[in-house]
């Protein structure tokens, strides 16, 4: 399958993902990118090895992307996507993560209790999921 990677707003995510490395938006992007890899090639039925041989890469890299240890290029994720014939717009749709909230972990502590301890970003980042996430 052949991608058309033109046009689309992900690009940006994309190329953001080798310049802000390190930032916790990136981390969880890594982490997510690797986890559905694994889970596609698994459904696809390939090993490591044969996912990096179509893809030209060394199985070890192969293992360190789901496992999140590296930050692979935009051009290595898109020959991976092609060899599990999955357009990176699909590659990137990352299903839902499971988690509840136990109200025993937090009682009655509210959010500005939370975060104020850590860095601005670090709550720029909270406030803004959770604004998204209550729309």
């Amino acid at each position: 399958m052949k991608n058309d990677y033109s046009g689309f707003a992900w690009v940006n995510i994309l190329a953001n993902l080798k310049t802000e490395v390190g930032t916790v938006e990136t981390i969880i992007v890594i982490k997510r990118l690797g986890e559905r890899i694994r889970t596609l090639r698994r459904k696809k039925r390939l090993t490591q090895q044969d996912l990096a041989e179509r893809a030209g890469v060394d199985p070890k890299y192969i293992g360190q992307i789901e496992r999140a240890e590296t930050n692979p290029t935009i051009k290595i994720i898109a020959r991976i996507a092609e060899e599990l014939d999955i357009s990176l717009p699909e590659l990137f749709t990352f299903p839902p993560e499971k988690y509840v909230v136990k109200k025993e972990e937090f009682g009655d502590m509210k959010v500005s209790d939370l975060i104020k301890d850590k860095p601005s970003e670090i709550q720029q980042i909270i406030l803004r999921t959770i604004k998204t996430l209550s729309e």
